[in-house]
């Protein structure tokens, strides 16, 4: 018997799979019945985290359901908001060929007296190299980890770039410059070990989300920079800089400095949210002052007309997003802040693109990185128009 009709579903994906080659098939149902995505794995056996983040087994369904009280659900059955099922189906489910299966392994790369710095490398099988990009995450200099935005990193891998997502000093135990300084090492670390990495010295990009856009982006600018390039290579390690192919930035704190004094405005004016709180301290703990605010900031350089470098650039922003695209109200620049920074690094030199997602991204919140299937695929894009053998 067909189940009565319902308004309120409920969706379930169903846990018992390894291999995450997954293919999309929308079947359309009975009536009264929603649409179905069903996925199998490939062949392909091993200990692969997929990118349902499970182990064991070959067959993956994503499923939505109506929903009916007393209906009893699988144990490995995991309620969705359909939206979420929505988005995993076109960001997740993709068919991939066996040439761009990955493995992941984190390695040190950096130590900080008994503290080791940790990069997760997400590699694509095959014969490289590879284009690879160096991934800055975000919190507000403060928080996170190299973890944090592990769908961005699968999907680069996914489709054949090495994302090394890094762990780097935090603003609340190193303040400005000491983040900076250990992702400068990085790209220096991910070109003398090109090799082993799948990739090639002159195929690295850098990219980063939030506050890791910002520093992706500073990196970028000064690569030679004697402060930012102060920690030195291990010995016999091959020669190199930090300058890379490309930057790609996902709604970057570009402007330190603007976006301190408006959180401070906004924290100040009637009824304000909760967000500026947060944000205030997380600066006041990274940066110390507003000199320095203004002296590590990429659109005040451009502005000053430091001489930097400018390499091919792509900023994606959220819709609704107060905390990173607003106005600042002390600029002459009529435009938000986006538009204010591509303008400078146009003027400057710079092939920039500005790209506002299909995403709204409210104040406060962590980014829902399984509804950003388009802005992944635009990225892979972007890194083969630009980072080429």
């Amino acid at each position: 018997m067909a189940p009565p009709n319902s308004k309120s579903f409920s969706v379930s994906v169903v846990l018992p799979a390894s291999g995450w080659e997954m293919i999309a098939n929308v079947r359309r149902r009975p009536a009264g019945w929603p649409a179905r995505w069903e996925s199998r794995a490939g062949a392909e056996s091993g200990t692969s985290r997929n990118r349902l983040g499970v182990r064991g087994g070959s067959r993956a369904t994503l499923q939505r359901q109506p929903f009916f009280p007393g209906v009893t659900r699988p144990d490995s059955v995991r309620p969705l908001h359909w939206r979420e099922a929505n988005a995993m189906a076109t960001t997740l489910l993709e068919p991939r060929s066996a040439a761009t299966d990955f493995d992941v392994e984190d390695v040190e790369y950096l130590r900080h007296g008994d503290k080791p710095l940790l990069a997760r490398i997400f590699k694509p099988r095959g014969t490289g190299p590879f284009p690879a990009l160096v991934e800055c995450h975000g919190g507000a200099w403060c928080l996170a980890d190299r973890t944090t935005e592990r769908l961005r990193h699968e999907y680069m891998a996914a489709h054949g770039i090495v994302s090394i997502a890094l762990d780097f000093r935090s603003g609340d135990e190193a303040p400005y410059p000491a983040s900076v300084q250990d992702i400068n090492f990085a790209v220096r670390w991910a070109k003398a070990n090109a090799r082993s990495l799948e990739t090639r010295p002159d195929l690295v990009g850098l990219s980063g989300q939030s506050s890791g856009g910002h520093l992706a982006m500073l990196v970028a600018m000064r690569p030679h920079d004697p402060r930012y390039a102060a920690i030195p290579l291990p010995a016999g390690s091959s020669s190199q800089d930090a300058a890379v192919r490309c930057v790609i930035m996902s709604w970057p704190v570009i402007n330190p400095l603007s976006r301190y004094r408006h959180a401070k405005r906004t924290a100040e004016g009637a009824n304000p949210p909760a967000w500026p709180s947060s944000i205030i301290a997380r600066h006041d703990a990274y940066w110390r002052n507003e000199a320095n605010m203004a002296e590590g900031n990429p659109t005040m350089a451009l502005e000053r007309g430091e001489k930097v470098l400018t390499p091919p650039a792509i900023w994606f922003q959220a819709q609704g997003d107060i905390v990173h695209d607003y106005k600042d109200v002390e600029s002459s620049f009529a435009g938000n802040e986006p538009q204010r920074f591509c303008a400078a690094y146009a003027k400057a030199g710079g092939s920039i693109a500005l790209e506002y997602i299909d995403m709204e991204r409210k104040a406060g919140a962590s980014p829902d990185l399984s509804k950003c299937g388009p802005m992944f695929a635009r990225m892979v894009e972007f890194v083969s128009e630009h980072v080429t053998d």
